[in-house]
């Protein structure tokens, strides 16, 4: 192939001054719009989907303050208590985020989602006490491999390095595995 090549940029060698005995390096010259228009295409799509981060979990988009007057109002439903509390958990209100899934647990105590819910919550707010007996009761009373699981999330790994909460981690083990 190569002496095709040198064959074919012979002549355009030789129009600048060099000879076809020396080596001529030529790069081959493409079109450069299909390129173009393929970058193009790819930052445009990079654009929507930056555009659609949070938007396809967000559900509705209700903001907090259209969430409040809804609860102002009363006979508040359990979604719209769960939209709370997720919604206090993206803007990082840990505390309100407890309250609103504790809320979700008083209208249906078996949510597997609001029992996780409140103590992530408990557990970024670094609020020790609730958090260490909010554990405590579900470890003794409540579900313990829950328990187990939620230590294991790394949010509540921080606590671990107190003794009173790994001896409540190793509790909660040994409770799941009876």
């Amino acid at each position: 192939m190569m002496p095709v090549l040198f064959l074919r940029f012979a002549n355009w060698c030789n129009l600048w001054g060099r000879s076809s005995d020396n080596i001529c390096n030529m790069m081959m010259r493409h079109r450069r719009w299909p390129a173009i228009l393929v970058l193009v295409a790819m930052v445009g799509i990079g654009v929507m989907y930056v555009r659609s981060w949070g938007k396809g979990s967000a559900g509705s988009g209700e903001s907090i303050a259209a969430l409040e007057k809804q609860i102002g109002r009363g006979n508040v439903s359990l979604e719209t208590w769960n939209k709370y509390a997720q919604r206090l958990m993206e803007v990082k209100r840990f505390d309100d985020a407890a309250t609103a899934y504790r809320k979700v647990l008083e209208k249906e105590p078996g949510n597997r989602g609001a029992k996780t819910g409140v103590a992530i919550a408990l557990a970024k707010a670094k609020n020790e006490e609730e958090f260490y007996k909010y554990m405590s009761d579900m470890t003794y009373t409540g579900d313990a491999k829950m328990a187990m699981d939620i230590f294991d999330r790394g949010e509540c790994q921080a606590w671990l390095s107190q003794a009173r909460f790994a001896t409540l981690a190793k509790e909660a083990r040994a409770q799941a595995m009876d």
